[in-house]
């Protein structure tokens, strides 16, 4: 808008004034204007003490570790790459990935490039963004605002070595953003005199903003530790590796638990042993306490007294029922 008003001193007897007189106008070229991105980060290791920091910029050749009042060089890069709302490549002044030595002087592109990254144009309908039937026909006529998303990954971090993918995308949001507003006084010459004119200009720009995310992952030996000692513990490696000693490196007594280890099972012959033991045991201690001794020999019936006698207490606990007794007694003699 240009606005003009003549000043008191010299508005003359006819009480001159200038009225303001809306001029509207597009600005020439606005989608080659330039976007210059210089970016970088910083990782605090101690947990916001700074006692550890590793910090890099796309304007520095290498990145530095330290604490927050010294730091030193290390060796590493980082690599930054443009990337469209689709997740392919976008190409900027040529480029889609840009190296350290590329990015030190900024990652520099036009307005019309960063906005193919996000798949829009300045004469997009803004209601594709967000229907509002206030919003004009075109962004340019209303602005927007360019958000650059900085998504920070490590890729080698072991031994000193720091290398570092930044990965950039583009979004657009439609909001109305007003411009700084500029406004200047001119003489002009009118009516045989010089007025003064007050010009004020008023517009509508792009408003840039950014989001940073990331994740830095760094080899740590007190990890690796913690997770070797849980592996031991979880995985009973100690108990696999006495076994192994006993089945592979004792010689002679190996090859018998290795005999043993492959010996099959059979449960019934088990149970006619584990019977005659406890009928041995169970006579022996008769004998010793002066009892009736099993001179007579074992019928069935007396063998199912003397089980009877020795899972007493577990028959009265419940823990062996009195019918299991029966089934033991008659498959020992079967």
């Amino acid at each position: 808008e240009i606005c003009g008003e003549a000043a008191d001193s010299n508005s003359g007897p006819q009480g001159l004034n200038c009225q303001c007189r809306p001029q509207r106008y597009f600005a020439k070229f606005a989608g080659f204007q330039r976007i210059v991105i210089f970016h970088g980060y910083e990782v605090d290791e101690s947990k916001g003490r700074g006692e550890h920091i590793i910090r890099q910029s796309s304007g520095a050749f290498e990145p530095v570790s330290g604490t927050r009042d010294e730091l030193s060089a290390l060796s590493g890069k980082l690599v930054t790459q443009l990337i469209t709302t689709s997740g392919g490549p976008c190409s900027v002044n040529g480029r889609s990935v840009w190296q350290q030595s590329e990015a030190k002087r900024g990652i520099s592109g036009s307005l019309q490039e960063w906005l193919a990254c996000a798949g829009h144009s300045l004469d997009d309908n803004p209601q594709e963004l967000l229907p509002d039937p206030t919003f004009p026909a075109s962004l340019r006529q209303m602005g927007f605002t360019l958000q650059f998303t900085f998504d920070y990954q490590s890729q080698k971090t072991f031994r000193g070595y720091f290398e570092v993918n930044c990965v950039i995308s583009v979004d657009v949001h439609a909001a109305w953003t007003q411009m700084p507003t500029d406004s200047e006084v001119l003489f002009v010459n009118a009516l045989k005199r010089d007025s003064p004119v007050r010009r004020v200009r008023t517009g509508r720009g792009v408003a840039v903003t950014k989001r940073v995310k990331g994740r830095f992952m760094i080899f740590s030996w007190m990890s690796f530790l913690q997770f070797f000692v849980n592996f031991i513990v979880l995985f009973h490696v100690p108990k696999q590796a006495v076994l192994f000693l006993l089945l592979y490196c004792l010689g002679m007594v190996s090859e018998v638990y290795r005999r043993a280890r492959r010996t099959r099972i059979n449960a019934y012959n088990h149970f006619e042993t584990a019977v005659a033991r406890a009928m041995i045991a169970k006579a022996s201690f008769q004998s010793l306490m002066g009892g009736k001794p099993l001179s007579e020999g074992l019928a069935p019936r007396s063998l199912l007294e003397h089980l009877r006698e020795l899972f007493r207490d577990e028959v009265m606990a419940g823990r062996v029922e009195a019918d299991d007794v029966v089934n033991m007694a008659a498959l020992t003699f079967s």
